[in-house]
This record gives C-alpha cells, structure tokens and sequence, in this order.
C-alpha cells in the first residue's frame, strides 16, 4: 500500500496510447473494469478514444488499489449528477482528467480536490475572446485583452484548467457558474496550482484546502509498477 498523509495530494501522470506493450496493457488489464465502464468505452467511436478511456480507467482503478488495499476489480464507484465518480471510503478522495494521450491523477486524504489538463491546440483570438466573455469573470477578459497574443494562449489555458479543476472539485456544471457580471470567480475561496505537466499540456489542481504537501509521482508510475508488479513507492518530486 501507498501511505497518504492528511493534508497530502499526490499526483500521476500516465500516457494514454500504446505506446508500452499494448498487447499486455489493454487485453490482460482491462478485466478489472466494469460492465458499466465496458459500456461508457464502448460508446466511442473512434478506437484510439475507447483505448485512452480503458487505459485511463485501469489506471484509477490501479491507483486507488494502492491506497485502500483493495484488489482494483472489487473497486464500486458512484456518480454524482455531473459525473464525477466516488468511493465509499470518503477518507479517500480523488479525480481524473484526460486529454489527447495524457491523464492525471489526483489523490487527497479527505480533501475533496478536482484536476484538469487540456491539450493546448491552436485557437484564433476570435474564438479566445468569445469563450472568455461566456465562462471566464470579467477582470481575466480585461487581461487576456491586453496580453499580446503570443501570451495570450497560455493565459487562456492556465484560467481554463482551473475553472474545470474547480468545477470538478465541486461536482459541478458550467451551468452552475457564479453570475460573471459580478465579477466573482468560482475559484477564489480554493486553493489552485498550475504545472507545466508536459509540453503542449496545461494541468491545474484545485483543493479545497491548501495541501501541506503536492507530491506529483514520476511520468508513467503507474503502468511501470503494474507491469513490473512492483509495488515499493515510486520516485516522486515533491512540492511544499
């Protein structure tokens, strides 16, 4: 097991893609999952979607396993109204994210935390300034319109990733935002970190309270102990 202090997070990143053994990874692990998740996997259409789902499911379930001591299958989740999925043992709260080939993991004793990466592709400054002015408050329209435009995406995908880590920390949808107008950001009664996780990612914490520690696990943790069956704690940088 994988000891989590109170007032910890940790962090896994883990490529997606077939990268490593496909062959072991997808076919002989993907038993641990659900009907359920069988069935959400089934429902892409493209089978390089349905594989990043799978992989990223095995790795929450293989994860979470590490923590509770509990063989990965025998995992039950719930959902909330938004989807956000739970265990039973509420000492142990965690959420996903994943985009393009990359997921992240976060893992708080008690805590209740929300994470969010996004692939950063390309966006005119048309369609920045049109998503801003629906989701973001108004004083993060006025920097973003006085940024020049080759800080102008990065700005806009450090605030996105933490508006979904926020929303998702609170189970919640973008129909529930505070009245922008306002001028209130959802995220400002949170603790909210941003990483530079990847080249061409953006990925953003939210907790509910400011962790004494982030402990954000070596690329690929995961699916190197899972292969190797290696179960010793996994080299780590570690954040105060």
């Amino acid at each position: 097991m994988i000891r989590l202090e109170p007032g910890n997070i940790h962090i896994w990143t883990e490529e997606l893609d077939e990268e490593l053994e496909p062959t072991v990874w997808a076919d002989n692990l993907a038993g641990i999952l659900s009907s359920d998740e069988f069935k959400r996997a089934g429902a892409f259409r493209f089978e390089k979607d349905r594989h990043r789902f799978i992989s990223a499911r095995v790795i929450l379930r293989s994860i979470l396993s590490y923590y509770v001591g509990m063989s990965p299958e025998s995992l039950v989740f719930s959902y909330g109204l938004n989807g956000k999925p739970e265990l039973d043992l509420k000492w142990v709260q965690f959420n996903v994210s994943h985009s393009a080939n990359l997921g992240v993991f976060a893992v708080s004793h008690t805590e209740r935390v929300g994470i969010d990466v996004e692939h950063i592709r390309s966006l005119e400054e048309d369609e920045l300034t049109e998503i801003s002015r629906r989701y973001f408050p108004r004083e993060e329209i006025a920097q973003l319109k006085n940024l020049p435009m080759r800080n102008k995406l990065e700005y806009f995908y450090r605030n996105w990733t933490i508006l979904e880590a926020t929303l998702k920390l609170e189970g919640s949808g973008f129909n529930e935002l505070p009245d922008l107008e306002s001028g209130h950001s959802i995220y400002s009664k949170y603790f909210v970190k941003t990483f530079d996780v990847k080249p061409q990612y953006m990925m953003s914490l939210a907790s509910a309270k400011a962790p004494r520690r982030i402990v954000e696990f070596d690329k690929n943790a995961c699916r190197t102990l899972i292969l190797s069956r290696n179960l010793a704690l996994p080299h780590a940088s570690v954040h105060s």
